[in-house]
């Protein structure tokens, strides 16, 4: 039993907490303190619905953001922003279009412009136009045809109704490849005395006096043949082969040397300055030429180039050998190289 001396226990009265045993619907006047809170939250309220309402900045929340970086990173922005490719023949067909507009469009343009033309004249002006214009024309070229430059008619008193300079060289050379060199040189005299102003005839006269080894008269043809065209090339092509004819390897070097530029596709000209190199001292120069596949493998000239080196190495058989295999190849292409060989005494 409980004594009366034992403790009694406190009664705990629950502790009332602001706004949650209020009413709802609490009718109760604000004072002005309540009032200027109630404002001040409506205004933050509103001032936080605009904001929401405003679109956001791209790359503003973490999503967006890492999609920039991957876009970034693989160049897709670039591409969204990069203007479109069009192909050469998308290009081509739009050209082609166009193209076809206008012309679709011309006589449109055309009609126009005769009407404006037509109406800025009086009739009479358009007459005068339309008749003065084609009359004009065509008294112009009667003239022309009437009274020709005096260039033509020396060419009428020197051939008159005559072979051209190309019949009369193709005459040549066909009497000198049939052997024939007195007709090629009745017919070389001709030419020179239709033409003797034309460097082709002269150079056609210089090849007949080469061939009939009267060097001192060809050198004088082609030298006048030089005179009247300072850059013929087959002149000075001429004027190495012939001295190269008489032995003065010197001159030969220097009319070569002065070609080879002009004619690179040309197997003679290397061949020829590696021998004159060679015979003047500047075997160096010759051995440049080697190092430099001036002499495409397998080829007439590279055979006999090899002869060559093997000759001045002592070797003739191996030469001979070098010899033989190009005349099998090229047959009577190898016969000139050979004669080269044997007109500079490297052959027997």
């Amino acid at each position: 039993m409980d004594s009366d001396d034992d403790p009694k226990p406190i009664k705990v009265q629950p502790r009332k907490v602001a706004g949650l045993d209020e009413p709802k619907n609490d009718k109760r006047k604000k004072g002005p303190e309540g009032k200027h809170l109630t404002i001040i939250g409506a205004r933050d309220k509103s001032s936080t619905s605009e904001q929401d309402q405003k679109p956001r900045a791209f790359g503003t929340e973490p999503d967006q953001s890492f999609r920039a970086m991957v876009q970034r990173g693989s160049g897709g922005v670039s591409a969204e922003k990069a203007a479109p490719k069009i192909s050469k023949r998308a290009e081509q067909r739009a050209a082609a279009a166009r193209r076809r507009r206008l012309f679709r469009l011309w006589p449109k343009f055309a009609r126009r412009s005769i009407r404006r033309f037509h109406g800025r004249f009086r009739l009479w002006q358009i007459l005068l136009f339309y008749i003065g214009l084609p009359l004009a024309v065509s008294v112009f070229f009667c003239f022309s045809l009437l009274f020709r430059p005096s260039g033509a008619e020396t060419v009428k008193r020197i051939a008159p109704g005559g072979p051209t300079p190309g019949v009369m060289i193709s005459g040549v050379l066909t009497a000198l490849s049939e052997g024939d060199r007195e007709r090629a040189g009745e017919l070389a005299s001709r030419l020179v005395e239709a033409y003797p102003n034309d460097p082709r005839s002269l150079i056609a006269r210089g090849a007949v006096f080469a061939e009939r080894q009267e060097y001192d008269q060809a050198r004088m043809d082609f030298h006048r043949a030089l005179e009247i065209s300072p850059a013929l090339i087959p002149a000075k092509m001429n004027l190495g082969e012939l001295e190269f004819a008489v032995g003065n390897y010197a001159e030969a070097t220097r009319h070569y040397e002065s070609v080879a530029g002009s004619m690179q596709t040309n197997p003679v000209i290397p061949f020829r300055l590696y021998l004159c190199f060679s015979l003047t001292g500047r075997y160096p120069e010759a051995l440049g030429l080697i190092e430099a596949g001036r002499f495409r493998p397998q080829s007439a000239e590279w055979f006999f180039v090899q002869a060559a080196e093997a000759l001045r190495a002592g070797k003739p058989a191996e030469a001979r050998g070098y010899i033989s295999t190009a005349k099998t190849l090229f047959g009577k292409k190898a016969d000139a190289y050979e004669t080269s060989l044997k007109k500079i005494g490297w052959l027997d």
